[in-house]
């Protein structure tokens, strides 16, 4: 009876141990498949991405030719801003391009939306390995400048100062009047009673008159008689302001706030303290002389304090701030 009670109990171990190779065999089966699974999801979307950094190739590509344009009217013999147009175009093997998949570049240019400048979106489509859809989009602005004036910086010898408008030094602001005697005048308040007066070649400022009423651009020198001669330099900025929570930036264009600006200077007796003058503005946009103009003017402006019948406004509110700083005899 013992012998015959061990011989069943061999058997039944035997039949474990086959169970347990039969579990291990499934277990590594699936494993295997897993894995196999696995290598081919990391081959496909090594692919997907190989093949999403191609068409962003194609589209940065597509909007570098755009811009490549070097004169702006229409030429036969020359591409030229004007020919910037919408468009598509296919991308494959067919066409000299190593790809295993066929890309679709269109692009779509709007001209209306800015002044002197076309929208440009650029959208590169194809399909993946696994027949789904796949795309890119690129949105971009081309200038309607003429690219003749894009390397007069580089042209100006190191001896000269570069030249801003209307050939004056770059620091004067844009809308200052020019006197005709190598200076030109600006009132940093449109309202106010005073007015600078900077030399058209450095853009220093020379002088700072007051009592001036007459507007900017109807200034001449008889207007200017209570000037205080001391050299300065121009520092002009913005302030904006947002009421949302968090502060957005980029959307920073709520009516500014009642403020005033003034600067504290260290390092030294400076001959004068500086004069700052700080004025709510606002963005608008209207034609003169066959020409789109977009410009900051105070905030209860109206179309006719700048000469035109109507304009846009833009919704941009901001602070505009000008101050008058007298250096040190050493120059700082």
């Amino acid at each position: 009876m013992r012998a015959l009670s061990s011989h069943r109990h061999t058997k039944r171990q035997r039949g474990t141990t086959l169970l347990e190779a039969l579990v291990a065999f499934l277990v590594l089966s699936l494993g295997m498949l897993t894995v196999a699974r696995v290598q081919t999801q990391l081959r496909f979307n090594s692919d997907v991405a190989r093949q999403r950094s191609e068409a962003v190739r194609l589209g940065q590509d597509e909007l570098e030719t755009l811009r490549a344009f070097s004169v702006v009217a229409a030429s036969g013999a020359a591409r030229s801003f004007a020919d910037v147009s919408t468009a598509s175009r296919s991308v494959d093997s067919s066409t000299g391009h190593a790809s295993n998949t066929r890309y679709l570049v269109a692009r779509q240019v709007d001209s209306a939306s800015a002044p002197h400048a076309k929208t440009a979106s650029v959208t590169v489509s194809w399909t993946d390995r696994a027949g789904d859809p796949q795309h890119v989009v690129l949105d971009s602005v081309i200038s309607g400048t003429d690219p003749a004036y894009s390397g007069a910086l580089g042209m100006s010898r190191s001896s000269t100062q570069a030249k801003g408008a209307f050939g004056r030094a770059i620091a004067i602001p844009l809308g200052a009047k020019d006197l005709g005697n190598g200076s030109s005048a600006f009132k940093p308040l449109r309202a106010g009673l005073a007015a600078l007066v900077f030399d058209n070649s450095t853009g220093v400022v020379t002088a700072r008159c007051t009592g001036v009423a007459t507007a900017t651009g109807a200034l001449t020198l008889s207007d200017l008689t209570n000037c205080d001669a001391r050299t300065g330099q121009l520092l002009t900025g913005t302030v904006r302001f947002t009421a949302a929570a968090p502060p957005q930036p980029g959307q920073a264009n709520d009516v500014p706030l009642p403020l005033g600006v003034a600067l504290v200077l260290s390092g030294g007796t400076y001959p004068q303290a500086p004069v700052c003058d700080a004025e709510p503005m606002k963005t608008v946009t209207y034609s003169a002389a066959g020409s789109q103009r977009i410009e900051s003017v105070p905030i209860n402006a109206l179309p006719a304090s700048v000469g035109a019948a109507s304009w846009v406004d833009s919704g941009d509110r901001h602070t505009a701030y000008t101050c008058v700083v007298y250096p040190l005899a050493s120059g700082l």
